[in-house]
């Protein structure tokens, strides 16, 4: 918030911390120094990336925010403050994406009516914001002409680009290669075109695996601790994917990993908990424990 109304000069003293004068130069005006919509940069300097860390946290709270917890509806307030930070970034990938992670916490959660009911309102609430506090960017989504949007058609011509020169070395790619799309000026804003043209469809699928392992994981430990926060937070990370290059930021990676260590370290403790009782429940061989000769059985000797 400081940082959004730049309160206390804010941004002149602290941002430079986090992101470059280029970006800190455009916040709040367009390309022609005149004011326009606001979109908040965060603690990662890029409003793309700021909207996909705090979907993170809005994860992070709603997966946590059970009736078993007592603090679950602290958890609710605090899902709601970085559902608020994320439409402050204005990023339509960052809403479009937590829309899908809101329909798959559906599936997964089985949500009674009151519970699907508080989420239609959160997203009805939602909406409202953006309208009151003018996120055009945001709501160009349902206002704008796609077909006329020049970052749209930007994007497409530039992907189409990328997928001919892909035709051309499908396997292996061109490698990092970061000169071609400085001299040419190119934004890829697609994960999967952008390691396809890089690494080919092999460096892209290995790529995925980094993803895909623990989802596949965490779906197999659903209903455990932090097992539905990997699977949202990586269907929010796939379909960022598409229009967006989430998976090179690392600090964004950094968020994952750590979200992965601990679904994998509670799993372990939780493994270990299941095991010691049918250790215990063992009896320990001894001399106490050998069989006993009967006097028939000396007899027979």
């Amino acid at each position: 918030m400081l940082h959004y109304f730049n309160i206390l000069s804010y941004n002149p003293i602290v941002m430079p911390f986090y992101a470059n004068e280029l970006q800190l130069s455009h916040f709040g005006v367009n390309s022609l120094g005149e004011a326009d919509v606001k979109r908040m940069l965060g603690v990662l300097g890029n409003p793309n990336n700021n909207s996909i860390m705090m979907g993170f946290f809005s994860i992070y709270f709603i997966a946590h925010s059970t009736k078993k917890s007592p603090e679950y509806k602290q958890y609710y307030i605090l899902a709601g403050l970085a559902i608020l930070m994320l439409l402050m970034s204005g990023s339509k990938t960052g809403v479009l994406s937590l829309v899908v992670v809101f329909a798959v916490y559906w599936l997964l959660s089985r949500m009674s009516i009151k519970q699907l009911l508080a989420v239609l309102g959160i997203g009805a609430a939602s909406v409202v914001l953006i309208n009151v506090f003018q996120f055009t960017y945001i709501s160009s989504l349902w206002t704008v002409d796609w077909s006329a949007n020049e970052s749209w058609t930007g994007r497409l011509k530039v992907w189409q680009d990328l997928v001919g020169m892909i035709q051309k070395s499908p396997w292996i790619g061109y490698g990092p290669n970061k000169e071609y799309f400085y001299i040419n000026a190119l934004y890829s804003e697609n994960e999967y075109v952008l390691m396809t043209w890089r690494y080919g469809i092999v460096g892209l699928l290995s790529y995925l695996l980094w993803i895909l392992i623990p989802f596949v994981s965490a779906f197999r430990q659903n209903g455990k601790r932090y097992a539905q926060s990997v699977i949202l937070f990586s269907t929010m990370l796939l379909v960022s994917a598409i229009t967006n290059n989430p998976l090179s930021e690392p600090r964004i990676l950094v968020l994952y990993a750590m979200l992965c260590g601990l679904m994998f370290a509670n799993s372990k403790a939780e493994q270990e908990l299941e095991t010691e009782p049918k250790l215990k429940s063992v009896p320990e061989r001894g001399l106490e424990s050998e069989p006993e000769f009967s006097l028939k059985q000396e007899s027979r000797l």
